[in-house]
């Protein structure tokens, strides 16, 4: 949320929590439900962005149903199905990889009784369809 917020900044532009949604499951009806508040709050809506493709699939069948021309763009790992105007390959097997590997490194590190800032730089892709 972070990046996102300073992004708002360095463009001059607000911060709108009526725009913003966080899902406690990701699930297609969690995408639904956001998309109908978000169009209620503001019908101009230009574009939307998911952390996930199940909640990518709520969203777009949303503006199918309401016969809207709004681009979608969102995370994952595979193609998503989903007509979205681009995607973010997240690279999860990567992820998922350094991920056990820094585990066990804090689990060695604790046991040598080092403590260490661990951070890792995953790359991805943004593939545009």
């Amino acid at each position: 949320m972070t990046g996102y917020e300073q992004a708002l900044e360095e463009h001059q532009l607000p911060f709108d929590n009526q725009r913003t949604f966080f899902a406690d499951e990701f699930l297609e009806e969690k995408g639904y439900k956001f998309s109908k508040k978000l169009f209620n709050h503001d019908p101009q809506t230009d574009a939307i962005i998911t952390t996930d493709s199940l909640l990518a699939e709520g969203v777009c069948d949303y503006i199918n149903e309401h016969k809207l021309n709004v681009p979608v763009l969102s995370f994952d790992s595979v193609n998503p199905r989903l007509n979205l105007a681009a995607y973010v390959d997240i690279n999860s097997l990567a992820l998922g990889r350094t991920s056990f590997e820094t585990i066990l490194q804090i689990i060695t590190d604790t046991k040598e009784n080092r403590q260490i800032c661990y951070r890792q730089l995953i790359a991805h892709e943004i593939i545009e369809k």
